[in-house]
């Protein structure tokens, strides 16, 4: 996860060409400020959570989004 602020991450990732970013924390560990900035730069935030130390919960459908991007 990028520091603080991230709005300079979040344009730094758009300029670069990067237009979706795969977040495999769960939703309640996302600060919502680096949401807001990745929505604010139109990048893309797609969730894959993934507990820590472990698999997707639904390892056939992650496998299905992944080969979506």
């Amino acid at each position: 996860m990028p520091p603080p602020p991230y709005t300079d991450s979040a344009a730094t990732l758009r300029q670069a060409g990067v237009t979706t970013v795969a977040c495999l924390l769960d939703r309640n560990e996302l600060p919502a400020a680096l949401e807001a900035a990745y929505a604010g730069a139109g990048l893309r935030l797609l969730h894959f959570p993934v507990p820590d130390m472990g698999v997707p919960r639904d390892l056939d459908g992650s496998h299905t989004d992944l080969r979506g991007l």
